[in-house]
């Protein structure tokens, strides 16, 4: 019996062959089966990347991050906003007292402000006290967005303190000088 002593590169020559990978003798088979498996790398971190994407999405809607992002100085206003209108998507907003008062409600917003009554009547004291306090952080939202408005640049980045301050001195020894 002639024993078959084959080197680590032969064995594993073989094994592509019959596995299909390429033809004997062929030329750049190492670099298609390392083209292949690149392209199989890039396309499952593709793959995880939009699933974070969506996970993130979800929270915004489980969770009211807007509440924290409002606070931080360096928040994306586009993600704020994103994150406040995922999280009231399906859900009654409170109303502030001035909308409750003064607005002319159409039919929809009627119909919400009934069923939003309703639900007040039926709430325990600690989801009360939960529905006020998103309440009052509906109203710090809007006061936020309203105050940093005039701040948002293109890719939503708000200016900091310090900018808005050169800017203003910019102005303000613009009409010294008129």
């Amino acid at each position: 019996m002639v024993a078959l002593r084959m080197s680590y590169y032969e064995s594993y020559h073989r094994f592509c062959i019959i596995v299909g990978y390429f033809k004997p003798g062929g030329r750049g088979t190492i670099q298609k089966i390392l083209f292949q498996m690149k392209r199989f790398i890039v396309s499952a971190c593709l793959t995880c990347f939009s699933f974070f994407l969506q996970a993130q999405d979800r929270d915004y809607a489980n969770y009211p991050h807007w509440i924290a992002m409002i606070d931080q100085p360096e928040t994306n206003y586009y993600e704020a906003l994103k994150a406040y209108n995922l999280y009231w998507q399906n859900k009654i907003k409170p109303l502030d007292e001035e909308e409750e008062l003064f607005q002319e409600m159409n039919q929809k917003e009627k119909d919400q402000y009934e069923v939003l009554k309703r639900q007040l009547a039926e709430m325990t004291p600690a989801q009360r006290q939960e529905f006020d306090r998103l309440k009052y952080q509906v109203k710090r939202f809007k006061q936020w967005r309203r105050s940093v408005m005039p701040y948002v640049q293109e890719d939503g980045r708000i200016l900091s303190y310090e900018e808005r301050m050169k800017i203003w001195e910019a102005q303000q020894q613009g009409q010294i000088q008129k």
